[in-house]
């Protein structure tokens, strides 16, 4: 029953949540959970608790609260979780904050057998380490000011924090700009890859063929003004520039010995 001073209507829930963001209902969905779990503790009554990829639903703020939510259940007797994730900055988070031990998180895989499930540990943990790679995140907090209308860029950056994870990452060259670079150079490059196009790849073999189509163009046939050669000349991967023709050549050189 909906109350506006001496007026009165019957709404349903249904229709109440019908007017909601898909942000403002996971946030209600999320809040009913809670509620649950709290009674549920309130009660002392022992619950398994299933997260199946809560990280992508939310941005870094609430992702780390949560983080903390889950911290606070692991610690509590009545709950036994099991969270499952594919994000591996989310795995490593929780593993990192003793929501879940290591020798008790498991990868899954899949072959033409099936599924199937595996130790972590020694997988996942060392990736970084074995191939080599120097990784770090930098984590960007915004100033907390109101989004307005038609906005699309987001609010003004209040302070940054790099922060080393594996090998020796060269802290200057901890950036956010070299992947957003990046990320324009393939949205400019190739059409599939453009904000609200029509374009986009209704095949995933076209579209992995659209994007190395792309990269190798970028590597080995444009002259970059920066370095004035190609990056494959820069890097010492190629000695001369790639016409379209040999580029041709080489694909179809690649398809015949594969």
């Amino acid at each position: 029953m909906y109350h506006d001073g001496k007026d009165e209507t019957d709404i349903s829930r249904d229709d109440l949540v019908r007017v909601l963001s898909t942000g403002e209902r996971r946030a209600l969905y999320l809040l009913n959970v809670i509620f649950d779990i709290e009674t549920r503790r309130k009660n002392g009554q022992e619950t398994l608790v299933i997260v199946d990829d809560i990280a992508d639903s939310f941005d870094y703020q609430n992702k780390y609260a949560i983080i903390q939510y889950l911290h606070d259940n692991a610690q509590d007797g009545l709950f036994k979780q099991i969270i499952m994730t594919h994000n591996f900055d989310f795995f490593r988070t929780i593993v990192a904050r003793f929501i879940a031990k290591y020798d008790r998180c498991l990868m899954a895989t899949r072959d033409h057998h099936g599924v199937s499930l595996a130790a972590a540990s020694g997988v996942i943990g060392d990736a970084f380490k074995e191939t080599g790679v120097d990784y770090a995140q930098l984590h960007k907090a915004y100033e907390a000011e109101p989004m307005g209308p038609g906005r699309y860029s987001p609010p003004k950056v209040t302070s940054t924090t790099k922060t080393p994870i594996y090998g020796e990452p060269v802290r200057e060259l901890v950036s956010t700009s070299y992947v957003e670079r990046n990320n324009l150079n393939i949205r400019m490059g190739v059409r599939r890859c453009t904000r609200l196009t029509n374009a986009f790849s209704k095949k995933l073999e076209n579209h992995g063929a659209a994007t190395a189509l792309h990269f190798a163009h970028y590597n080995f046939v444009r002259v970059h003004k920066t370095v004035r050669c190609s990056p494959a000349m820069a890097a010492g991967v190629s000695k001369t520039l790639w016409s379209m023709g040999e580029l041709v050549d080489a694909a179809l050189a690649h398809d015949a010995t594969s």
